[in-house]
C-alpha cells in the first residue's frame, strides 16, 4: 500500500454493468446510499476519477452513470472497483468504522 493509498477512504464498489450505454450498479457503504455523490469526484485505486450522478435504485444498489463511463464494454471493465475518496474530503465530525479488509490479512 502507497503512502497516498493510506489517505483513501473506500465508500463504495462497482458491482456489475447496468443496460447497454455505460451505466452500471454501485454498492454505498455510507451510512444513506445516495450520500455517496456528495463527496465529489470519486477515485479509482488507479488513480482514475469518476463524476458520478445516480440515475436510479435495484435491489439496494445505485445505478449510476458517469461521463467517463461510456458504454457496457467500459463498464464491465469496472466490476468489483472500490471507489474512494481521500480522508480529508470527510467532515472532521465524521465516524469512521472500518473492519479489516481481507487484503490486509496477512
Amino acid at each position: 500500500m502507497t503512502d497516498s493509498q493510506a489517505h483513501m477512504i473506500t465508500i463504495g464498489a462497482i458491482a456489475s454493468a447496468h443496460g447497454v450505454r455505460g451505466q452500471f450498479k454501485v454498492k454505498s457503504f455510507t451510512a444513506s446510499p445516495d450520500a455517496l455523490t456528495d463527496y465529489g469526484p470519486l477515485q479509482l485505486a488507479d488513480g482514475r476519477q469518476l463524476s458520478l450522478k445516480i440515475v436510479g435504485h435495484a435491489k439496494g444498489l445505485l445505478i449510476c452513470q458517469a461521463g467517463e463511463v461510456g458504454d457496457r464494454t467500459a463498464a464491465e471493465e469496472l466490476r468489483g472497483r472500490e471507489l474512494q475518496i481521500a480522508r480529508s474530503a470527510l467532515p472532521e465530525t465524521c465516524l469512521l468504522y472500518t473492519s479489516p479488509s481481507p487484503r490486509d490479512r496477512g
